[in-house]
């Protein structure tokens, strides 16, 4: 199985419309994904499977409503 990397367009197309500043607080703290560098770049990427897990994590901490 393939995973995909993403970087932060990657990240806003999936919902995460975090700005920088608060996606370092956030790993950081522990609370997303960590991201990494390829050799020789700057841009941050995450892989996509994480990314999918923190979401599904994220939507199951979310209180249902009753509808």
């Amino acid at each position: 199985m393939t995973t995909r990397v993403l970087d932060s367009k990657g990240l806003k197309d999936k919902g995460v419309n975090y700005c920088s500043d608060h996606l370092r607080r956030l790993y950081e703290a522990g609370r997303f994904p960590k991201p990494f560098r390829f050799p020789g770049s700057r841009k941050k990427n995450w892989f996509e499977d994480e990314i999918d897990a923190y979401l599904a994590e994220l939507r199951a901490s979310q209180p249902q409503s009753a509808v």
